[in-house]
C-alpha cells in the first residue's frame, strides 16, 4: 500500500472521540513542583528543571513550588503555574495545595472539607514561591 492509498484508507473511517470521564481525570496524574523546586516549561520538550537561584521577570511560565496562604492565616505547601511577564508582575495559576500526601486543586471541594473552611474563608489567597523572581 502507498502513502496515498494508505492516508486515503485513514480518513475514510470516521472518528470517534470519547469524553473523559470524571473517573478518569482523577487517575491522570500531576506534576508538582517540590519545595525550592522549579520547572521552566518554556521549552519544547515539556520542561527542565531550573537551577538558578532567581526568577527572571521574562514572561516565561514555571512550575514553581511555594506557599499558600489562605485568609483565615492557615499556610501550605503548594505548586502552581507562575507566568512571569513582566507587564502583569507575577501570575500564579493552577494551584494545587498539599495537605499530608495528597495534592488538591485550590478550588476542590475535598481541599474545603479537609480545612474545614467555606469558600469566603479561603479566599483570597496569598502565593509565594521559594525562588524569588528578579524585577
Amino acid at each position: 500500500m502507498n502513502i496515498i492509498t494508505a492516508i486515503q484508507h485513514f480518513i475514510s473511517k470516521p472518528f470517534r472521540f470519547e469524553p473523559i470521564s470524571d473517573k478518569d481525570l482523577l487517575e491522570i496524574s500531576h506534576n508538582h513542583a517540590n519545595s525550592n523546586e522549579v520547572w521552566d516549561l518554556s521549552c519544547p520538550c515539556g520542561g527542565t528543571l531550573f537551577r538558578g537561584k532567581q526568577l527572571e521577570a521574562d514572561g516565561k511560565t514555571y512550575q514553581a513550588g511555594g506557599l499558600v496562604q489562605f485568609a483565615n492565616g492557615q499556610s501550605y505547601r503548594a505548586s502552581f503555574l507562575l507566568n512571569t511577564a513582566k507587564e502583569m508582575g507575577s501570575e500564579a495559576e493552577q494551584i494545587y495545595v498539599q495537605i499530608k500526601e495528597q495534592w488538591l486543586a485550590l478550588e476542590d471541594e475535598a481541599l474545603l472539607q479537609m480545612l474545614s473552611l467555606t469558600p469566603q474563608e479561603i479566599f483570597p489567597v496569598s502565593i509565594k514561591s521559594d525562588r524569588e523572581i528578579a524585577r
